[in-house]
């Protein structure tokens, strides 16, 4: 066992620095009685050469919020110049924490920020709605830290409703207290019932992996999707997975008829990869390559319409991901642009930084614009649900496409969940 997770003065050493490193990046992140900020973070290179931002967001309210979190690197841009990205967080509990890692998409030839001059906070914040699993860690000598850095526990459900698909979040930190990354299960936890419960293990980036010391601040999440952006016929085609793998560089090829990603190394153990995208034909029919050889898949549409394939890799495979059947004739879904100011006022919206009213304005005139069919008879005035400011973020971001947006919009006015008053005419 190493000093950290097992053992009553491990656990008291990660508290205490949990309570030490929240006090002093509450001061960082800036605004004296701030609700929701980022507690703690690093910066670091992986061991693929990814470029990452690590930590964890504190929420003091009463509710589930779902924050904006901003990374900023000084002087990383050509020129020397600033790089920003904002991403959309997980819903953090009311009165908790939840770690966060996000890969810091790069310009092309760029070799990243330098040390130090990263720093990450907290931009808005929504209210989110839902409960949070049934399912807590247990704080017993089950906990380990392992020589080569993972961590191993249980959890047990004390709710009344079996818990399907969790996952485990921590954040590493070194000797000297310092974050060096945000470890995660692999894959989603085998069901667990009422009373149960199940042994759990987390990886850090090997680049860091000898170097943990102890765990702290740990989570259960059944959210782990991570959103990447190609481009399909000159617009934004974004493709979301969820795997403890590391996808990047997706790319279609020059006849438009396959998606080719890069697969990075990853824990020596048999994962998944769950892959979702816009479907723009009914005739697409997928095949998945790994290394030019062709792997069982099974491919579904969800109710949103868009594609998922699913597929097994390999222990610590390493290389090309190609996914053919693409049918580069069919149009986009939805097609059509969206004006920026429109795009503008979801962001806005997403972030809390303006009313209900401000998006459904912009709402009213894509239906208008006959952009969006827009029910005659909305009964009970406007309304538009809180949640839906997590797809308005992700639009406003770029995560989604103009024609992603559109549906999700239109399924809101379709289903009732969203009512603005009908279009003149």
């Amino acid at each position: 066992m190493r000093g950290g997770i097992a053992g009553g003065h491990g656990r008291a050493a990660a508290r205490a620095a949990c309570a030490l490193l929240a006090s002093a990046l509450f001061l960082h992140a800036g605004e004296a009685g701030a609700e929701v900020w980022v507690k703690d973070y690093a910066a670091f290179r992986g061991a693929d050469g990814t470029v990452w931002a690590a930590g964890a967001v504190r929420n003091t309210e009463e509710l589930p919020a779902v924050a904006t979190v901003e990374v900023a690197a000084r002087g990383a841009a050509p020129g020397g110049g600033d790089l920003r990205w904002a991403f959309e967080h997980r819903a953090v509990p009311p009165g908790g924490e939840l770690p966060f890692k996000f890969a810091l998409p790069l310009p092309p030839r760029l070799e990243g920020p330098r040390p130090g001059t990263v720093e990450v906070s907290v931009a808005g914040h929504a209210p989110a709605s839902g409960a949070a699993p049934p399912v807590r860690v247990v704080y017993d000598k089950s906990m380990r830290v392992h020589p080569d850095g993972h961590a191993t526990g249980t959890v047990v459900n004390d709710g009344e409703v079996a818990a399907e698909g969790i996952r485990i979040l921590a954040v590493a930190h070194g000797r000297g207290h310092e974050v060096l990354d945000v470890a995660a299960s692999p894959g989603p936890l085998p069901a667990v019932g009422p009373g149960e419960s199940a042994a759990f293990a987390v990886y850090p980036d090997p680049s860091v992996g000898p170097r943990v010391w102890y765990y702290s601040c740990f989570a259960i999440t059944d959210d782990s999707v991570i959103t990447l952006n190609a481009r399909r016929d000159g617009g934004p085609f974004p493709i979301r997975y969820d795997s403890g793998l590391l996808v990047s560089y997706p790319r279609f090829s020059e006849d438009g008829r396959s998606l080719l990603l890069h697969v990075n190394p990853g824990w020596p153990m048999q994962t998944s990869l769950n892959l979702e995208f816009p479907k723009y034909s009914d005739a697409e029919r997928f095949e998945v390559l790994l290394g030019g050889e062709r792997v069982d898949s099974l491919q579904s549409v969800d109710e949103a319409g868009n594609w998922h394939v699913a597929f097994a890799v390999e222990d610590q495979y390493s290389g090309t991901l190609e996914l053919a059947g693409f049918d580069p004739g069919a149009p986009a879904p939805l097609g059509g642009a969206v004006p920026g100011w429109v795009r503008d006022a979801a962001g806005e919206w997403s972030r809390g930084l303006a009313g209900d009213e401000e998006f459904l304005a912009a709402v009213r005139f894509l239906a208008a614009e006959g952009a969006l069919d827009a029910p005659r008879d909305a009964g009970g005035g406007d309304a538009v649900p809180g949640w839906a400011r997590i797809p308005a973020g992700w639009w406003s971001q770029g995560l989604l496409s103009d024609a992603e947006f559109l549906a999700a919009a239109q399924y809101l006015l379709s289903s009732g969940a969203m009512r603005i008053a009908a279009p003149a005419g």
